[in-house]
């Protein structure tokens, strides 16, 4: 899935710009898609798996948001519990620096 919003984060070198946040199997992929006709790659960060990477099994980033200040965006990954039972997980990414997304925290919740 993809997030796209006319950027007014933190990050001063992409204020005013078309930001699209992609959410794309195992990564987080952040696009400036000002100019359609030279689209450009900001970054592209991959998360812990925690176990999901293996012959058999995969996890899947689908969904993400922004927080309201654009400083936050929020992940979910949809196969993790599946493929390996227990807590789902949301994983909350830092962008202060849309060139360098940090992963700021990971929450679990176990539907129990």
């Amino acid at each position: 899935d993809t997030q796209c919003v006319v950027y007014s984060g933190p990050d001063a070198d992409y204020q005013g710009a078309e930001i699209c946040m992609n959410a794309n199997e195992d990564t987080l992929t952040i696009v400036d898609v000002s100019d359609k006709g030279n689209m450009v790659q900001v970054s592209r960060t991959g998360y812990a798996t925690e176990g999901c990477v293996t012959a058999i099994v995969t996890c899947y980033t689908h969904q993400g948001w922004f927080d309201k200040t654009q400083r936050f965006f929020i992940l979910g990954d949809e196969l993790d519990e599946y493929k390996i039972g227990g807590k789902t997980r949301t994983l909350i990414f830092d962008l202060n620096d849309l060139d360098n997304p940090k992963l700021h925290q990971t929450y679990s919740l176990n539907f129990s």
